[in-house]
């Protein structure tokens, strides 16, 4: 087979391993019997391989990478049966590049509509979304099967998504990291979003994230903030950690106006 980018140029020098059921669920080694390193088109070959049923893993450095896809591990299982040729090529995808909203922008409509370039031979698109906390994030898939290449959704989806929730003893429920249980209601939090492009059968030909790592590759950032709302009295209070004070309050403002939906959100969370 070879390693091939879709425009055509060969990736050389990069490590090739067929992989046997034993070996595909922990790290490579050096004792594996079927490891290479592609040559100047690309390609790569195997010969006299025991028949049996194998995954193809790929070791690459930065810059074969940089603003392409990684299909690692590559498809599904392979079926090598004796004295038979199997023919695979391994075609790395360009990233999806991201339109809108990015670059830090701030929404402060009741909508939010996400655009990434369209991406040939996609059936369909996937969105997920992503949360910043305290020495990481926290993301979530959000749409899946959206037809078109932009998608328009109402502010209020974004702040019913919600994320995995973090602790700082997982003991003590009051030492809930409140970025993630406010998630997207949180003003003052930076946001994230990614899009992956699915073929007809279902198998991903590209996705926006990947290693960009110099000017011409690095595009837009994902980044975004939610400016429709205002931080209430209990978010304030929560933020500052003051657990049970900002749910009595959840409780008081909602019992005040059932109409307020952040609070009855917050108090089911």
């Amino acid at each position: 087979g070879r390693l091939v980018r879709s425009d055509g140029t060969p990736i050389s020098n990069a490590g090739v391993f067929l992989r046997d059921e034993d070996h595909v669920y922990r790290s490579v080694g050096d004792d594996e019997p079927y490891q290479m390193i592609t040559d100047d088109h690309g390609s790569f070959e195997f010969t006299g391989v025991i028949p049996g049923n194998y995954q193809l893993f790929l070791g690459l450095n930065f810059e074969q990478i940089d603003g392409w896809t990684l299909p690692v591990p590559y498809g599904g299982w392979l079926v090598i049966e004796g004295g038979a040729t199997e023919n695979i090529d391994v075609i790395f995808r360009p990233l999806i590049e991201l339109q809108s909203p990015v670059n830090q922008e701030e929404i402060t409509k009741d909508t939010v509509t996400f655009a990434w370039e369209e991406v040939e031979g996609a059936a369909y698109y996937s969105l997920s979304l992503g949360v910043e906390i305290e020495g990481g994030s926290i993301g979530s898939a959000f749409k899946s099967h959206i037809k078109n290449n932009q998608l328009t959704v109402p502010i209020e989806e974004l702040y019913n998504q919600t994320v995995g929730i973090t602790y700082e003893d997982p003991k003590d429920w009051t030492t809930v990291d409140p970025n993630s249980i406010l998630a997207f209601t949180n003003t003052e939090n930076r946001f994230f979003w990614s899009v992956q492009a699915f073929d007809h059968d279902g198998e991903m030909i590209t996705g926006s994230n990947g290693y960009r790592l110099n000017e011409d590759s690095i595009g837009n950032l994902p980044f975004f903030y939610l400016k429709e709302r205002e931080l209430t009295e209990a978010d304030r209070l929560f933020l500052d950690g003051k657990v049970e004070q900002a749910f009595q309050q959840y409780q008081a403002s909602y019992e005040k106006n059932p109409e307020d939906h952040h609070s009855l959100r917050m108090i089911v969370r």
